[in-house]
């Protein structure tokens, strides 16, 4: 096996462990393993959020778009109801002068 010797650094310390090759590539292996599950498990959250955010944006504009229909046969209905109000109201008029406009 390959083996890294320690030797001293410019400040004169010698480090304390040595390792082999093998152990530092086993050790960046399970550091880059543990960072990918983390990048690949943040992405499907990404893509769960995004997707999600678009289903109920659709939602809502259906219900938005359902509701302003509702009003709008709402609104007709109330003028259709306000001219007959008016029309009754003159007509009452007309049968009875003492009626105060």
């Amino acid at each position: 096996m390959d083996s890294v010797e320690n030797t001293p650094t410019s400040s004169g310390c010698t480090p304390a462990a040595s390792i082999t090759l093998d152990q530092f590539s086993r050790l960046l292996d399970f550091k880059l393993d543990t960072k990918l599950e983390s990048f690949q498990a943040s992405r499907t959250i990404t893509k769960e959020v995004s997707d999600q955010t678009v289903k109920l944006k659709s939602e809502f504009t259906v219900t938005i778009d359902f509701l302003a229909e509702e009003q709008r046969d709402l609104k007709a209905e109330l003028k259709t109801l306000s001219e007959n109000v008016r029309k009754l109201e003159d007509e009452r008029c007309n049968y009875n002068p003492n009626y105060p406009k």
